[in-house]
């Protein structure tokens, strides 16, 4: 499988990816403004492959549900108004059990928080109330259908699809936005998480490639620690050192940058030469073995920071900002004025054919699965076969 990147620097840095103990940080679900709103209903379409301008009836919503809750099997109730609506997402979320411990007594309480009254439906009020209660959808949506048996609108139906899968942890996986005051504690917890791991057969297959002088290093990656950022609206920066890391998002936050954050693993797997020095004892994040006589690889535990931003003319900032203080150059070998442990050749990808030409190349990303571990080399677009 092979899919095209542009990549900023042809730049061939290998790369193996881990996972271990702690999924990433999830924000808590909550009411959305507006241009959150659009950016999770097109997020909902795009994953989904869902049409959310459709005429939605009780069959169509139930089909949905299912894709943004893994398979669940939802009954949702005719003739189809909001109230069944908000109950069948309610049940697609897993809060089954949480709605019907509601008691007639708590779910007007529950409701009187929210300053609503209950409907002569105790059965469908619990589950209104619980949906609140999770975040599902706001005191507004839940006025409406208590007060009416009309059906949902577009945008309704849009944003509990999304709610839902994000209870089933099936939306993007994040730490947190790049000027959060908490990010960088965030950052290091995950880090510190990280240690070599490895897929028997994949590494097999990439030893003998780098031996053979098929590709130079690969990248093994696990879909756990997938981000299943939105690909439109997304750039992969790839480094070794969590101390650029953190000062990239200052970085950026300086630059009135802002885009969600995640943080995959990846094991950079290359040849070790012996010329390089004495091999030292292995640590949890590098070692260097020997995989055939007198020939030499070394695992270190690097990563991939994710950057989903809010418009393409957000993304669009980002090479500048990188090439003006996160790029070596000559004579600037000191990395003067730059951020970090800055590269000659920083590398950064989108999965975008339409990405500047003079600032982007496009290259190949080929993948090898075994499981949910996956092998990845970038080859340039002109050395393809």
């Amino acid at each position: 499988m092979m899919n095209s990147r542009i990549l900023r620097v042809a730049s061939l840095c290998l790369a193996i990816t881990l996972m271990l103990m702690l999924l990433p940080w999830q924000p808590t679900l909550a009411v959305t403004d507006s241009k959150t709103a659009v950016l999770d209903h097109q997020y909902v379409s795009t994953r989904f492959d869902i049409d959310l301008e459709q005429e939605w009836t009780a069959e169509s919503f139930a089909e949905a549900l299912a894709a943004v809750s893994s398979g669940n099997e939802i009954e949702v109730a005719e003739p189809f108004s909001l109230a069944d609506a908000l109950q069948a997402a309610v049940t697609a979320a897993n809060y089954l059990e949480l709605a019907l411990s509601y008691t007639p007594d708590k779910t007007d309480a529950r409701l009187a928080a929210y300053d609503l009254e209950s409907s002569s439906n105790t059965d469908i009020d619990r589950f209104i109330a619980a949906g609140l209660d999770a975040g599902l959808y706001d005191a507004e949506t839940a006025a409406a259908a208590l007060a009416s048996s009309l059906p949902p609108d577009a945008a309704t139906v849009a944003d509990l699809l999304y709610n839902v899968a994000e209870a089933n942890g099936n939306t993007r996986h994040y730490l947190g936005y790049s000027d959060d005051a908490e990010i960088d504690a965030r950052l290091n917890q995950l880090w510190d998480t990280f240690a070599i791991f490895e897929d028997e057969w994949l590494t097999e297959v990439g030893s003998k490639a780098v031996e053979d002088q098929i590709v130079t290093g690969f990248n093994l990656k696990h879909g756990a620690y997938d981000a299943h950022f939105d690909p439109a609206l997304t750039l992969q920066y790839g480094h070794s050192s969590i101390l650029h890391a953190h000062q990239l998002l200052v970085l950026l936050k300086s630059e009135d940058v802002r885009a969600k954050v995640a943080l995959e693993p990846k094991i950079s797997v290359y040849q070790y030469l012996i010329e390089w020095g004495e091999i030292g004892e292995p640590t949890p994040t590098y070692e260097v073995r020997e995989v055939a006589p007198d020939f030499y690889l070394a695992y270190a535990v690097e990563y991939d920071l994710l950057f989903e931003f809010d418009s393409k003319e957000d993304m669009a900032q980002f090479d500048g900002i990188v090439r003006e203080y996160a790029k070596k150059w000559e004579g600037n070998e000191d990395a003067v004025g730059l951020i970090a442990d800055a590269w000659w050749q920083p590398l950064y990808t989108a999965l975008r054919d339409d990405m500047p030409s003079d600032e982007y190349y496009k290259i190949h990303d080929c993948i090898v699965r075994n499981g949910d571990y996956r092998l990845h080399t970038f080859v340039l677009d002109e050395t393809i076969t």
